[in-house]
C-alpha cells in the first residue's frame, strides 16, 4: 500500500474498522464492480461513480468506498444518493404468520425502478438458507416488485425473503439499505363438520389438482346423480346424471381440469358419462355390449389430457375375464377388450390405476391359485404382459395399487395366514419388469388395505387389523431400496370399525381418516415428509358410528373427507374439508 495512502488511513480515525482491499474502480454500473464481493456502484455527491461496499460500521445506508483518487472520499462511508430509493413496505409482513402457500409478496419502492434490476436476483426467497425458485415482476404503475413461488410453499415452515441494493431506480442509484424479513406458511385445519343437505348413498369421490371434487351415487338404484364441491364455494347443486334404470356401483375419476368421468353399471352392461366445460354428457354403453351376467369390480381413471381408461370383470357363469375400454380425445370411446391370457378365472377384487400420461396397472387376485395378477396398460398401445405373484403360504388379499408419472408402479396385498400373515409389495419399473415382492410380518391378518403415494420414492400402505373384537389401524411406509419400515398403530386404540381411508398430495404428505367406535367419532392423522405421523385429530365427534369413510385430496395437500351417520333410518353424509 503507498505511505500516502496510510497516512490517509491513520489519519481517519473515524473509518469503518473492517476494510474491503482497495479497488480503486470508477464505475458506470453494479457489474463494473466485483460483485462477488457484494460491491455496488454508488453514487457519490459529486455526480462521480464509485465501486463501494457493504459493512457493518457503516450507518444505515451508507456503504464503505475504498477509492483514494476523485471526490476526496478516499476509505469513508459513502452516503446514499439524493433521491435514492427506499422501501416503503412489504407484503406478508414482517412475522406474518398463516400465509398462504402460493402467496403474491409484494415490494412497494419510493421510487420508480429500473425493471431490468429487479428479477430473482435482487429479489430473492429462502427457506432454510437454501434458495426457493420465484418468479418475479414489477408493476411500474405501483413501483411494486411481486415475487411468485410457481410451487406450492411448505405448510408451517417459515421463509426469509430479501431485496438487495442492487435493485436500482431508474436514475440507476441502488437501494438506500436491503429489506429482509421472514414470514410463516400456516398449517392446514380441519373445518368444522357439517351435513350434507341431500342423501349421497355411499357416493364415489375423487378431486383434481384444482381442489374441485366430484361426489357421485346412486340414491335408490334408479338414478345416477353427480355434485360437485368447491373449496371456497362449497357445494354445487346436484346434477342427474342417469335415471330410468337399474343403476349400481358408481365410480368418478377427476382430469387437472376439473372434468372427468362417472361409471356404473346397469342391468348386465357397464355405462359412463364424461363431465365437460360443467356438463355431463349423454350416457354410454361401454362394455362389449353381449349377454352378460354381470359387470364387477369396475374402475375409472384418468390422465391429465381428460382421457379415460376404465377396467372392469365380466361374469359369465361365475368365470370372470378382465376387460377394459379407453376413451381418448381424438377418438372418444374405443371399442372394449378383453385379455386373452390368462384366460377367464375365479377372479376378484380388480384395482387401478392411472398416471397423468395415460399409463395405467391393474391388479386382482385370483384365489384358487393364491395369485395376485398385474398387467399394464396404455391409452393408446393397449395391453401389455400379465404378471402373477404366486404363493404357498396363505391366501392374498386386498391388492392394491400405485403408477407414478414416471411409469413406476408399486402393487401390495394382503397374505391370510395364521403360521406367517403378511404385507407384500413390489415395483415395476421400465425394462425390469416386477421385482421380488418384499414381505413385511404383521402381527394379524390383514382384512383390508388402502395404498397412498408418500413421496418419489416410498408409499405409505394402511390397512386394518382385527383380533378378536379388536379392530385397529396400522400404517408402514415402503421403499425400493429400504423396503417397509416398522409397521406403527395410527388409531388411539382397539375400536377403529368404521372404515378407513388415505389420500396424498404432491408434496410428501399424506392424510388418513378413519372411524371409531368406542365413543363414536371420525379421526384423522397427518403424515409428514419426515415419516412421523402427527398428533391424532377428532375430526367430528359423531354420537353414533360412522361408516363408508373417504378422503381424496389435490397436489397443494386441501383434502375432502365423506363418512355416512345413520338419522332416523336414512344414511346422511356429512363432511369436512382439511385446508
Amino acid at each position: 500500500m503507498p505511505p500516502s495512502r496510510v497516512a490517509l488511513l491513520l489519519a481517519l480515525t473515524w473509518a469503518p474498522t473492517s476494510c474491503t482491499p482497495a479497488r480503486n474502480v470508477q464505475c458506470l454500473v453494479d457489474e463494473d464492480c466485483d460483485l462477488a464481493t457484494g460491491a455496488t456502484c454508488a453514487l457519490a455527491a459529486t455526480g462521480n461513480r464509485w465501486c463501494a461496499y457493504a459493512d457493518p460500521d457503516c450507518a444505515s445506508g451508507h456503504r464503505y468506498s475504498d477509492y483514494e483518487i476523485g471526490d476526496g472520499l478516499a476509505g469513508t462511508c459513502v452516503p446514499p444518493a439524493p433521491g435514492a430509493p427506499r422501501v416503503l413496505s412489504v407484503t406478508p409482513p414482517e412475522s406474518a404468520t398463516d400465509v398462504e402457500v402460493r402467496p403474491e409478496v409484494r415490494v412497494a419502492f419510493s421510487e420508480p425502478m429500473d425493471p431490468t434490476s429487479i428479477d430473482a436476483s435482487t429479489i430473492r426467497l429462502a427457506r432454510d438458507g437454501t434458495p426457493v425458485t420465484v418468479a418475479v415482476s414489477y408493476e411500474a404503475a405501483t413501483r411494486t416488485a411481486v415475487l411468485r413461488p410457481p410451487q406450492p410453499l411448505e405448510r408451517g415452515v417459515s421463509y426469509v425473503a430479501s431485496v438487495l441494493q442492487a435493485a436500482r431506480d431508474l436514475d440507476g442509484n441502488g437501494l438506500v439499505e436491503a429489506a429482509t424479513w421472514t414470514f410463516t406458511v400456516g398449517e392446514r385445519q380441519w373445518d368444522a363438520p357439517g351435513r350434507v343437505d341431500v342423501a349421497m348413498v355411499a357416493p364415489s369421490l375423487a378431486m383434481g389438482p384444482s381442489g374441485t371434487a366430484v361426489a357421485v351415487w346412486s340414491p335408490d338404484g334408479s338414478e345416477i346423480w353427480a355434485r360437485i364441491h368447491d373449496l371456497t364455494s362449497g357445494w354445487g347443486a346436484p346434477q342427474r346424471i342417469a335415471s330410468d334404470g337399474e343403476h349400481a356401483a358408481p365410480r368418478v375419476a377427476v382430469a387437472t381440469s376439473g372434468d372427468g368421468f362417472a361409471i356404473w353399471s346397469r342391468g348386465a352392461g357397464l355405462y359412463a358419462s364424461r363431465r365437460s366445460a360443467g356438463s355431463w354428457s349423454e350416457p354410454v354403453r361401454i362394455d362389449a355390449s353381449e349377454s352378460v351376467v354381470r359387470v364387477v369390480d369396475a374402475r375409472v381413471g384418468v390422465s391429465d389430457r381428460g382421457e379415460a381408461i376404465v377396467t372392469w370383470l365380466e361374469d359369465r357363469d361365475g368365470l370372470r375375464s378382465l376387460v377394459a375400454n379407453r376413451f381418448t380425445i381424438e377418438a372418444g370411446w374405443g371399442a372394449a377388450t378383453r385379455l386373452e391370457s390368462p384366460g377367464p378365472g375365479n377372479y376378484r377384487e380388480l384395482e387401478l390405476s392411472v398416471n397423468a400420461t395415460g399409463k395405467a396397472v391393474a391388479v386382482w387376485l385370483e384365489p384358487e391359485r393364491a395369485a395376485v395378477w398385474a398387467i399394464d396398460l396404455d391409452l393408446r398401445a393397449g395391453w401389455g404382459l400379465p404378471h402373477a405373484f404366486e404363493s404357498s403360504e396363505g391366501e392374498p388379499v386386498t391388492p392394491g395399487v400405485l403408477i407414478d408419472a414416471g411409469g413406476e408402479a408399486i402393487c401390495v396385498w394382503g397374505t391370510l395366514s395364521l403360521e406367517s400373515p403378511r404385507i407384500s409389495q413390489s415395483r415395476h419399473t421400465a425394462g425390469r419388469g416386477w421385482s421380488t415382492p418384499i414381505d413385511l410380518a404383521v402381527a394379524w391378518s390383514p382384512s383390508d388395505m388402502r395404498i397412498a403415494r408418500a413421496s418419489a420414492s416410498a408409499s405409505v400402505v394402511l390397512w386394518s387389523q382385527t383380533i378378536g373384537s379388536a379392530q385397529s389401524i396400522w400404517a408402514s411406509r415402503v421403499t425400493l431400496e429400504a423396503g417397509w419400515e416398522a409397521p406403527q398403530r395410527i388409531s388411539v386404540d382397539d375400536t377403529a370399525t368404521g372404515g378407513f381411508a388415505i389420500a396424498a398430495d404432491a408434496h410428501d404428505r399424506a392424510v388418513a381418516i378413519w372411524g371409531h367406535s368406542y365413543p363414536a367419532a371420525i379421526w384423522a392423522r397427518r403424515l409428514h415428509p419426515d415419516g412421523r405421523w402427527g398428533t391424532p385429530h377428532v375430526v367430528h365427534a359423531v354420537g353414533v358410528p360412522a361408516s363408508s369413510v373417504q378422503i381424496a385430496a389435490d397436489p397443494d395437500g386441501n383434502a375432502l373427507a365423506l363418512w355416512d351417520v345413520v338419522e332416523a333410518s336414512t344414511y346422511w353424509p356429512w363432511f369436512s374439508t382439511f385446508r
